[in-house]
């Protein structure tokens, strides 16, 4: 039997009908029969557009993140964007934190991970043996220095400045007492330029301004 013109199902049926059909593949040869069967057919809606069209409803839903405004998934439930749905008291996490325990297992994942060859900037240990030792020195023995010391300047008394530490036995000469902290003196980058060149710093130099710390009184 025939349906009348602009017949369309009840959503009851439409739910049945979807419900039933649920899983199921359309094989090959079936696919091959609807394309046979469409072919030289001409849609509908074609040439037509917004309004004109038979599945038009409305137009395009749009959604805003409310707070950077940026565009988000029309049909989900989350009102803010990815980004702005993490922060503050929004993330998951907010206001908990890590067991000792937890903190010691990641850490221990994360050891050398990106040591060595395993970084991604790895450039085949082009570094040269003496920034590394220079590099460590800064990294272990500078603060117990200048901590024993006061942050002061040993030779001129200045705290408050950008302070270094000097060798008293030089660096390149006295190799196995690179790390001996008994070996190394606070002095201010002054006193340090003096030592070094064996006269006065000039007012506008920068020597020394990218390996020192200064610690304010």
């Amino acid at each position: 039997m025939s349906r009348p013109k602009g017949f369309t199902h009840t959503q009851e049926t439409i739910n049945k009908i979807s419900k039933a059909h649920l899983g199921k593949k359309v094989s090959t040869e079936t696919k091959k029969r609807i394309s046979i069967a469409k072919k030289g057919s001409v849609s509908p809606n074609k040439g037509k557009r917004g309004a004109e069209c038979g599945w038009y409803k409305g137009g395009k839903r749009r959604r805003y993140c409310q707070e950077c405004n940026k565009r988000i998934d029309p049909y989900g439930k989350n009102i803010f964007c990815i980004s702005c749905s993490k922060l503050g008291n929004r993330h998951p996490f907010y206001g908990k934190k890590h067991s000792t325990e937890t903190k010691k297992k990641i850490g221990d994942k994360s050891k050398g991970r990106c040591a060595g060859n395993k970084h991604p900037k790895w450039k085949g240990g082009i570094t040269s043996q003496e920034k590394i030792e220079r590099n460590k020195f800064r990294w272990y023995v500078q603060k117990k220095v200048f901590e024993r010391d006061g942050y002061t300047c040993q030779l001129c008394g200045d705290r408050g400045v950008i302070l270094h530490v000097d060798h008293i036995q030089k660096w390149s000469e006295y190799i196995q007492g690179r790390f001996d902290i008994n070996n190394c003196r606070t002095v201010c980058r002054s006193c340090h330029y003096f030592i070094t060149f064996n006269r006065q710093m000039p007012i506008d130099s920068k020597w020394g301004m990218t390996f020192s710390r200064k610690e304010a009184d």
